[in-house]
């Protein structure tokens, strides 16, 4: 969850899944899709590299 709340900030897709998740209009597991983790830890990864 820590991976996915960063990278909302760096990707607009991870933040779209979490918003849907939020507000009610998909299911939890949504945010354990394995193509979404990826997206988030190689955009949070991106992020440390830039810093």
């Amino acid at each position: 969850m820590d991976q996915i709340a960063a990278a909302t900030v760096l990707d607009g897709d991870v933040t779209r899944a979490l918003n849907n998740v939020s507000y009610m209009l998909r299911h939890p597991a949504t945010l354990a899709d394995p193509e979404l983790l990826a997206r988030a830890v190689a955009a949070n990864e991106g992020a440390a590299v830039a810093t």
